[in-house]
């Protein structure tokens, strides 16, 4: 929240230069920190390294429960990851793997959805880089990279949310390791 600005090659306060840039922390609700391959909540300037996000589906399988509108994947709710991240220029990438088992009719998306209010039944945020529709049952996959100025700069959660146009598909969860669905990734800092 405090102002920046480069001096002599070093990222300072703007308001106190005798104050270096290190990183950004991000705090839970309870006012804790976590660096967790689930919660990426501390970001390092200096010296990035690759750290690894990851968060399988923990249910077995169910179908999206409201057609025409974006939902939690499989209805699972907890499918998320939090990043922080300091600048934007920071490195983060998501990917979103998925599989639709059933479909009646029409077709279904994955997508990932950034910072949404799950207690909103008919969500309409959806912020994959890529998200096509699939009109048989099979895999389906999405991805979000940090290329838009913003968009994830400070703390984000990061949900799997699925589409079905008019039906409810029925959407596979991890059974078995080898089918491992949700999302993973990573962010340098």
């Amino acid at each position: 929240m405090t102002p920046t600005q480069w001096l002599d090659g070093v990222l300072v306060s703007a308001e106190s230069p005798a104050y270096r840039y290190l990183g950004t922390i991000g705090l839970t609700a309870n006012g804790v920190t976590k660096d967790t391959v689930t919660d990426r909540m501390v970001w390092n300037l200096n010296h990035p390294m690759h750290r690894p996000l990851r968060k399988l589906c923990s249910v077995t399988q169910n179908t999206n429960a409201v057609p025409g509108a974006w939902v939690p994947y499989a209805q699972d709710a907890n499918l998320a990851v939090r990043v922080v991240t300091g600048l934007n220029s920071a490195e983060v990438e998501l990917n979103g793997l998925g599989v639709v088992t059933a479909m009646t009719a029409n077709s279904s998306m994955l997508g990932i959805g950034i910072d949404i209010n799950l207690s909103e039944p008919l969500m309409n945020v959806n912020a994959a880089d890529l998200s096509a529709p699939v009109y048989k049952p099979g895999a389906l996959s999405t991805r979000l990279q940090n290329r838009v100025a913003n968009r994830m700069l400070g703390l984000h959660s990061y949900h799997l949310i699925t589409y079905t146009v008019n039906d409810s598909h029925t959407f596979g969860g991890t059974v078995i390791p080898q089918n491992s669905v949700g999302l993973s990734g990573w962010v340098a800092g």
